[in-house]
């Protein structure tokens, strides 16, 4: 599931080890501190790597980095709302999160991350 990009695709490995680390804190029943902590880092995570790769496709006009910047946007935004109520009510963080996250971030790779991936390849920019 390579982009082809080396700091990409480690940064998509690093977000993907994070997802597992945060079911397996779920399944393991870690304390609430716990989880709050593994899901900061995981949104904390996640802008790192969106900001990454803007500054990627802006060095290099992309011409879709808006579409871009949205999903990135949507994702941070569902994340949010999985922030707030655990913030609010203390509520047990539900598999459901982990499974919007691992789901979304495979299905982005795999296409939204594919079409900028191939854009710089088809410019030079990056090797197959």
């Amino acid at each position: 599931m390579s982009v082809r990009i080396v700091e990409i695709d480690e940064q998509h490995k690093g977000w993907l080890e994070l997802v597992n680390y945060l079911y397996h804190s779920m399944r393991d029943g870690r304390s609430q501190e716990a989880l709050a902590l593994a899901l900061k880092e995981m949104v904390d995570y996640s802008n790192n790597h969106f900001a990454t790769e803007e500054r990627l496709m802006k060095k290099y006009h992309y011409p879709h980095l808006e579409l871009h910047r949205n999903e990135h946007e949507s994702f941070r935004a569902k994340v949010r709302g999985y922030v707030e109520n655990y913030n609010k009510e203390n509520m047990v963080l539900a598999m459901d999160v982990v499974q919007f996250m691992s789901t979304w971030i495979l299905n982005h790779i795999r296409t939204v991350d594919k079409g900028y991936s191939n854009y710089l390849i088809d410019k030079g920019i990056i090797r197959r």
